[in-house]
């Protein structure tokens, strides 16, 4: 990583320091909280030092095309196996944009750093281009969490927001195993059609997430 990436990384961190999302039992992801649904992904300055040592150490194709300056899109601790606690972050070669439905931009990348500083990359499906890491848990107790990742659509007035469990795949890839629709829920700018809001509560039941809507007013 260029010295010039290193410092859009430790502006970045300066301007949106958050705290590690939330991580295996008990998870909770209250999208009835306004402020955690409006929160912006961020890392701290800790975090942005190791995230750069990392990458410079990274050949990967799919980790090049995201340029000298990725995006670090939150943070969650999970487990990686027999390995134990590892850092999952959210990398992308630009800030997803949620009024563009067909993305034209890399495919975006997990990157876990487990104790002792080993390092994977996993990339994710093109199609989608999520806005940040709300979670780690391990969803089939295999001993390596699924990645929580939201994603969020505008269109005509109307707001969906989703989170997919990602599972981290043996060959550096990553796909979606479920995806829990409109965690929020947004029409009440929408020119037609029934004006609504609604934000669930998401837990982790079994081996599925799962959330009851509840309805909030439109003001």
């Amino acid at each position: 990583m260029t010295a010039r990436g290193m410092w859009w990384l430790l502006a970045s961190a300066m301007i949106c320091a958050g705290h590690p999302a939330a991580a295996v039992d008990g998870l909770s992801l209250d999208y009835r909280d306004v402020k955690f649904r409006m929160a912006t992904p961020g890392i701290n300055a800790a975090d942005t030092k190791k995230i750069g040592a990392a990458l410079a150490g990274v050949s990967s194709t799919a980790v090049r095309a995201l340029g000298s300056e990725p995006v670090v899109l939150g943070e969650a601790r999970g487990t990686m196996g027999k390995t134990g606690p590892a850092d999952f972050y959210l990398l992308s070669g630009k800030p997803p944009v949620a009024i563009e439905p067909f993305p034209d931009a890399p495919a975006q990348v997990i990157l876990a750093i487990r104790e002792g500083q080993s390092i994977k990359t996993y990339v994710l499906p093109k199609e989608v281009q999520y806005s940040r890491i709300v979670g780690a848990v391990d969803m089939d107790e295999d001993g390596l969490s699924e990645v929580l990742l939201e994603a969020s659509a505008m269109n005509t007035g109307e707001i969906h927001t989703s989170v997919s469990a990602i599972r981290l795949e043996a060959r550096n890839t990553a796909r979606p195993v479920q995806t829990l629709a409109d965690v929020y829920l947004d029409t009440c700018e929408a020119p037609h059609g029934e004006k609504a809001r609604s934000a669930k509560m998401v837990r982790l039941q079994g081996a599925e997430l799962t959330g009851e809507a509840t309805a909030e007013r439109c003001s």
